[in-house]
């Protein structure tokens, strides 16, 4: 009998496996038909994003700047004790570990009060900047319209990517995919079998904005979704490529943020997917902890002998 009911359980825990298997079988080829293989294929093989990616693709280089802004040191602090409103005092040290911290720098006075690194991170290190990048989007827009390049916050998104017209971006201003209450149908969320994944894993990202639409009777209110950044960044391309020097927006970067502001360091666009991908899934631009801080100050904090600063970035500070 004990031998009959091991055979009965066994046969049990076989059909068990065999439906688990046929399971995630229909689950990877749903995958597969939703995402395309290549995006499937990286979502398995690279797994979560992290801050290494830029080791994993291929990129375009951002060169140190020909005027370099190096930081002076300031007056030593001792910042090990802090006192935080609502927290006591907390032991900096302790805090960077339990964080998970691997870079800080404190600035005062745009002189440099504090620099450490953890976690096997050092000052040389190059890691994904994540949605940083949309903040560099935002000052590379805004350099576009002091050039010209774009006429204003207020033309509508159709008037760059006309493809999107009937899509009804015609209702969508440029300034509503800057702060995020353009009303697009993009969910941010890690459902694997969702847009927001697809769009951090697709080889074929311009079709995928391509594909976006305005949701009916769309709501103004901010909500947070990269696929504005995505569709931003679209339209800086276009800008750019109509442009006499055709200039990718990698080399824009260069031209009008990364040599102005005197980066001392070099940095670089990831391109696992198009280049626009890079700027506007907010995980593209890769650099040192240094040139983040830097940009951080932006451009009004730039010393006037190097010129080219960028009107849009100082009305944006001093508002």
């Amino acid at each position: 009998m004990s031998g009959e009911r091991t055979r009965r359980h066994v046969r049990r825990l076989l059909v068990g496996l065999a439906g688990l298997a046929v399971a995630a079988a229909l689950l990877l080829a749903v995958s597969a038909v939703l995402q395309g293989p290549v995006t499937l294929y990286r979502m398995l093989a690279h797994g979560d994003t992290t801050i290494d990616d830029h080791r994993l693709y291929p990129f375009r280089p951002l060169a140190p700047s020909p005027h370099p802004h190096r930081f002076e040191p300031a007056p030593r602090a001792d910042l090990e004790r802090l006192s935080v409103a609502g927290a006591g005092h907390v032991d900096l040290s302790r805090w960077l570990e339990e964080s998970a911290t691997i870079a800080l720098v404190v600035l005062k006075d745009e002189r440099l009060l504090l620099e450490r690194y953890l976690r096997g991170h050092d000052a040389t290190k190059v890691s994904q900047a994540f949605s940083v990048s949309k903040s560099v989007l935002s000052m590379l827009v805004g350099a576009a319209i002091d050039e010209g390049l774009l006429r204003s916050v207020n033309d509508p998104v159709s008037a760059y990517v006309p493809e999107l017209r009937e899509r009804g971006f015609d209702r969508v201003r440029l300034v509503g995919l800057l702060t995020m209450d353009s009303g697009v149908d993009y969910v941010e969320n890690d459902n694997p079998l969702g847009r927001h994944v697809r769009f951090n894993y697709t080889p074929h990202l311009r079709e995928e904005i391509l594909a976006l639409k305005v949701k009916p009777g769309r709501d103004p209110q901010f909500t947070y979704r990269s696929g504005d950044s995505a569709l931003l960044a679209l339209v800086l391309e276009r800008a750019l490529a109509r442009a006499a020097k055709g200039e990718s927006i990698t080399r824009y970067t260069q031209r009008r943020l990364w040599d102005p502001l005197g980066m001392e360091h070099p940095g670089l666009w990831s391109l696992w997917r198009p280049e626009v991908a890079a700027v506007a899934g907010g995980t593209g631009r890769c650099c040192r902890t240094r040139p983040r801080t830097r940009t951080a100050l932006a451009a009004p904090a730039a010393p006037p002998r190097r010129g080219g600063r960028c009107r849009w970035c100082r009305r944006r500070r001093r508002r």
